[in-house]
């Protein structure tokens, strides 16, 4: 879970209401940050990881690079809250070693807003992320992927809420407002899309 200026959202998503995580995590957070979250308390099994600042697919792909054994890799974001029992549990084993599974994050476009990948694949892809992506359109990729590789894609019984200020459930903070260019990221998922054929061969 990458995060920057959230601590408050972390101990909502780690709190006791929501169902807590099953599995090991790590709170990825900016070295220029790290004191706003000194005191966060974290679940048995998730860990912090400082690194310099960097946008969140950077810290995903830092994280496979840093465990590249997993049997499954998990994103989730900080402004979500968990809804389904043992949802980390039932996404892994939808994705499988080889697929892609994500929740009902309870928003109109049913985004993936949290997404598992199987180990094998993202160590077939090298990443978790499409490297050339900041932020925007990195779910296009997951989804195409899913889609074209006939995978298990949205899984409409397991929800994680997406609580955005798109939908009146958060203010528009200084995270949202320092967001890059999503139109940057559009030429760089078209090129992806160009060379994604050759890539699903391969895969």
């Amino acid at each position: 879970m990458p995060t920057r200026g959230r601590p408050h959202l972390i101990s909502r998503f780690f709190s006791k209401a929501p169902p807590q995580p099953e599995t090991k995590g790590i709170l990825a957070i900016d070295d220029d940050d790290a004191e706003n979250y000194e005191g966060v308390e974290l679940p048995s099994g998730w860990t912090f990881r400082s690194t310099p600042r960097a946008y969140c697919t950077v810290k995903l792909n830092e994280v496979f690079a840093a465990f590249p054994d997993e049997p499954f890799y998990g994103f989730v974001m900080d402004d979500t809250v968990p809804l389904t029992d043992k949802w980390d549990l039932l996404l892994a084993e939808k994705a499988g070693a080889n697929g892609i599974a994500w929740p009902d994050d309870c928003l109109p476009g049913k985004r993936p807003s949290a997404i598992v990948l199987g180990g094998d694949l993202v160590r077939a892809l090298g990443w978790i992320a499409e490297p050339t992506i900041k932020h925007f359109y990195a779910d296009n990729v997951w989804e195409t992927m899913a889609k074209d590789l006939g995978t298990a894609g949205r899984c409409e019984e397991i929800k994680i809420a997406h609580l955005h200020f798109s939908n009146g459930n958060a203010p528009f903070d200084s995270v949202y407002q320092e967001r890059p260019s999503p139109a940057t990221d559009f030429l760089n998922y078209k090129r992806w899309m160009l060379a994604w054929p050759k890539l699903k061969a391969r895969l």
